[in-house]
């Protein structure tokens, strides 16, 4: 008798589930649905069987759209194997939130080169307004940059010679 109750406050909880999800609300009659599920399947799945293991997966998070942002370096601009990477925000940027923001910021190259972000601790931008991105070694002249602000702003740009 425990068990079937738990199965049904499993059940009870998953129907509830499927219902905040679709965004519908049902009167006692059932539920109506016009037009494809607003879930599909992949995302939410409960089995019949086994109400006790209800599997939900949340869609991706898009990249946010950085308001206000600058990079130092414009489009197809040629640089040299000394420079840096430097994204400026419009405000500047709490500590607890930095993590989360590098996750948003991605250089790529087109010989695999490594580094790493460091946020300039000055009061000229605001502590936190700015992060730049080096290289662990001087770029190799000749490479190819591309870096992606979030969802709003990527360029593309090469090292140029060594003086």
């Amino acid at each position: 008798m425990r068990n079937r109750a738990a199965r049904n406050g499993v059940a009870m909880v998953v129907c509830a589930l499927a219902l905040a999800l679709t965004g519908c609300a049902g009167s006692g009659e059932g539920v109506r649905v016009e037009g494809p599920s607003e879930i599909p399947r992949a995302q939410a799945r409960a089995d019949a069987a086994d109400t006790e293991n209800v599997h939900v997966e949340t869609p991706p998070t898009p990249p946010p759209v950085f308001d206000g942002v600058r990079v130092n370096i414009a489009e197809g601009q040629t640089v040299g194997v000394g420079t840096p990477i430097s994204v400026t925000f419009a405000r500047p940027v709490p500590k607890a939130e930095r993590v989360a923001v590098e996750r948003q910021l991605k250089v790529t190259t087109d010989v695999g080169s490594e580094g790493s972000w460091g946020w300039v601790e000055d009061r000229r931008p605001a502590d936190g307004q700015r992060v730049d991105f080096r290289p662990r070694t001087s770029w190799q002249p000749g490479t190819k940059v591309t870096i992606e602000v979030g969802a709003g702003l990527t360029r593309h740009f090469t090292i140029g010679r060594t003086a």
